[in-house]
């Protein structure tokens, strides 16, 4: 009990402390004002959270050396990984007891401090905090704060010994500073966080003699891919991690990943993405989850394979089919196996293309849960406001270079005419020479056994806009929420994609890339009804509706159970008995 109470009674002196601080620091604030008439430097309040912080460390430092801060460095053999994990979270537990609350005050304090710097902010230093949260896509005000508030997030401990070297490089574009920083975890100090990158990167270096940081710079815009070529060349240790610029590392992010490695050369790994939220930079946590894309390339989060979840180990690394972007690999292998696609543009499709090539050319990928990072979302890109040509344009080029009979299905996502469709995605060879050269797997292959959960979408007879020949009308989705399509002016756009099966079922408004996902199926509602309907297709099938339609380019529309048709009467889609009107879709995959 004693002990007990002394601890409180450190903690409130802690924290009344803060408040003391914050109290003497507005009144200082105000007298100079009153003297001065000058604003408050920012950059010396940043020096003073700087001041405070150390502070902070120092009571850390003197709660641990009184015994109430338990150590996780015991003496455990380095097999006994029941008794470390054990022991790490006990400490954890009893260390956040002190630490939170510590962080929580310090966070106090810089919250009510932060309703008195943005007034003068915006009449000093407006220009770059605004600028870094509406043009850049971040706040750099808030950033200052979390440097001193985000929470320590431990890991498993793990056997480090013997690990390889690692390098880290980043690609970034006319950035912020102070959002480059947090990743240079160990080496930051808020007196850095303003300034010119040089004379920064020079500090860092003269402060630590073995740490070498080198630079590469573009003369121009180059897109994603070729500058992460470029930093990929300059490096020199055993394995190379390529991160974006915006992000925060946790402490032990790296030898999870290295362990991995040291295992197996050939895996290619990412950490777990955390968000942080552009405004506030608050750290939104996510699940270990594989990395997945659609058929159009864009990127998602899926659930592991099933029989992962059989371990019953959140610890475990999961198979992914492919790499958000952020990677650790081993950089002789990385390097036989291509590196990235210097032909891509901008961004997007190049981690597809990736995580399609190291499986199909003899590697895998895995997600390490032991391993965080944080990713700070962006308000928008600031490079390119719309990514769609580019990812457009990417997806056709791996497309025609790893995806053999299936490479269609792009042109399907993209609502794109197989041929002649005029967009122009670069030079191929020398990427399908390499592909040829590393004897790499079939397209197929890694449908079947590394992303089964994706549709091969290899029974689709015609795609496109369907329009009633006799009215000129297109089929429409209709409202949404809604489950009643309608004849709509033929516009070509999303609402109006249909896809046509050879078992019969016909899709409107868009169709889905994955197996778990249901589609919306045009349906006969029964015989009583001349309204036609638009459900998932398996809650038609249970419903008893008609979801199989027979049908010809250039004929009429019908269905197989109740062996009407779909027509246009007076600008209304119906469903009745057939009259010989006739329906034309606007591509034609097979014939049929």
């Amino acid at each position: 009990m004693r002990a007990v109470s002394f601890k409180r009674v450190v903690l409130i002196t802690g924290c009344l402390g803060l408040l003391l601080c914050l109290g003497m620091f507005v009144r200082d604030r105000d007298e100079a004002g009153e003297r001065t008439g000058r604003q408050l430097d920012p950059d010396r309040a940043v020096r003073s959270f700087s001041d405070l912080e150390r502070s902070l460390n120092n009571l850390s430092e003197f709660l641990s050396t009184a015994g109430f801060l338990l150590c996780a460095q015991h003496s455990i053999p380095t097999d006994d990984w029941t008794s470390r994990r054990s022991v790490q979270r006990k400490a954890i537990a009893q260390e956040n007891v002190v630490s939170v609350l510590l962080k929580q005050s310090l966070g106090f304090f810089l919250l009510v401090l932060g309703q008195i710097l943005p007034p003068v902010l915006e009449e000093g230093r407006s220009g770059e905090h605004f600028v870094g949260l509406f043009l850049r896509g971040g706040s750099v005000f808030v950033l200052l704060l979390l440097l001193l508030t985000r929470p320590d997030l431990h890991g498993l401990l793990q056997d480090v010994c013997n690990l390889p070297l690692s390098v880290s490089f980043l690609r970034f574009q006319s950035s912020f500073l102070s959002t480059l920083i947090p990743q240079q975890h160990s080496a930051v100090i808020p007196e850095n966080l303003k300034g010119d990158l040089d004379a920064y990167v020079k500090s860092l270096e003269e402060e630590n003699p073995g740490l070498r940081i080198a630079r590469v710079r573009h003369t121009e815009q180059k897109g994603l891919a070729h500058a992460r070529v470029s930093g990929w060349r300059a490096a020199t240790a055993d394995v190379v991690a390529i991160l974006d610029a915006h992000i925060e590392v946790h402490e032990l992010w790296a030898e999870p990943l290295l362990t991995q490695i040291k295992a197996n050369r050939t895996t290619v790994v990412s950490p777990v993405f955390d968000r942080v939220n552009f405004d506030d930079l608050r750290v939104v946590q996510y699940l270990p989850a594989a990395h997945a894309f659609d058929w159009a390339l864009w990127c998602m989060y899926e659930g592991f394979a099933p029989d992962y979840y059989k371990h019953d180990d959140s610890s475990r690394p999961g198979k992914s089919p492919s790499v958000m972007g952020i990677l650790v690999a081993d950089r002789k292998f990385l390097g036989e196996i291509g590196v990235l696609d210097e032909g891509m543009k901008v961004y997007g499709g190049e981690n597809v293309e990736l995580g399609i090539r190291v499986w199909t050319c003899g590697g895998s990928i895995e997600v390490v849960p032991c391993s965080k990072i944080a990713h700070i979302e962006r308000f928008h890109k600031p490079y390119l406001p719309d990514l769609s040509p580019a990812m457009k344009r990417n997806a056709l080029r791996v497309a025609e270079i790893w995806m053999d009979e299936y490479k269609h299905n792009i042109n399907l996502a993209w609502n794109i005419p197989f041929e002649n469709h005029g967009i122009d995605i670069g030079d191929v060879s020398e990427r399908k020479k390499l592909r040829e050269r590393l004897n790499c797997k079939p397209f197929k292959w890694y449908l079947d056994n590394v992303y089964p959960k994706l549709d091969p979408w290899d029974n689709l007879l015609a795609y496109g806009a369907l329009k009633n020949l006799d009215s000129e009308l297109c089929i429409d989705q209709g409202p949404v929420p809604g489950d009643t399509p309608i004849s709509f002016n033929c516009h070509y756009y999303g609402p109006q994609m249909v896809y046509y099966r050879e078992t019969g079922e016909m899709y409107i408004g868009g169709i889905k890339s994955h197996k778990y996902n249901d589609n919306r199926c045009l349906t006969d509602r029964g015989e009583k009804k001349t309204e036609p309907g638009l459900f998932n297709c398996k809650e038609a099938m249970q419903k008893g509706m008609g979801i199989y339609w027979d049908f010809s380019q250039g004929k009429q529309l019908k269905n197989r159970q109740t062996k009407r048709c779909l027509e246009i009467v007076n600008k209304v889609l119906v469903i009745q008995e057939c009259t010989g009107q006739s329906w034309k879709i606007q591509n034609l995959i097979k014939d049929f």
